[in-house]
């Protein structure tokens, strides 16, 4: 997984709305699961964000741009959750805010600094409880595989991911927010398709198939 991140911040110390923002912007269905407005809205929000009128109150100009949509959302747009004492994650690709939100991973825009204009991945479901501190840990680790592993189906393949899906899959549902049996069902393809022996034995049209 490591290779998939160029860099990692703790950012205890960094102060959320000056040394960065949330972009990550959430919704609940009717069935109170969670989904980006990127999907609601077939949009590309981190593109709007990557522009330099928005640097601060983020939410706010993003309501701007959902004026005149018309779509029904059961409990409204809310940015993903701060997390005072989060961990970011820059990619080395470009992040995908639908897979990361359905892997309970928010987003946020670095507004200073080395990084400034970087997103970076964070784990919005942190518990932050004492007895619960491994458990975080743990957690925050699977949920960046399954992301990685998602939305790197040919270049990257955990085992351990592989073991969880096909044999614990009630626990990894609970890291799972939303689409679950589509989810679980992609990652039987990504397996199949790294045990048979990837590309020497796949042909393209499978390929298709896993990222579609």
């Amino acid at each position: 997984m490591i290779q998939f991140i160029e860099k990692i911040i703790d950012a205890e110390q960094l102060i959320h709305g000056f040394d960065y923002a949330i972009v990550s912007m959430a919704a609940l269905d009717d069935d109170f699961e969670i989904y980006s407005v990127d999907e609601w809205y077939n949009i590309d929000s981190l593109t709007y964000f990557e522009t330099d009128r928005l640097k601060n109150n983020h939410y706010q100009t993003f309501l701007e741009l959902l004026k005149g949509l018309n779509y029904h959302i059961g409990m409204g747009i809310t940015p993903t959750p701060h997390v005072g004492n989060a961990t970011f994650y820059l990619p080395q690709v470009r992040i995908d805010l639908s897979a990361a939100l359905t892997f309970g991973l928010g987003v946020v825009e670095i507004l200073r600094g080395e990084y400034a204009g970087q997103f970076m991945l964070y784990n919005f479901m942190k518990m932050n409880q004492e007895d619960l501190i491994e458990t975080d840990a743990l957690d925050e680790i699977l949920r960046l595989k399954l992301y990685f592993q998602y939305t790197n189906p040919f270049d990257y393949y955990d085992k351990g991911v592989d073991f969880l899906i096909r044999n614990k899959w009630g626990y990894t549902i609970v890291l799972v927010l939303n689409k679950r049996e589509q989810v679980k069902a992609r990652f039987e393809e990504i397996s199949n398709y790294h045990v048979s022996g990837g590309g020497r034995q796949v042909d393209k049209n499978q390929r298709v198939a896993i990222v579609n």
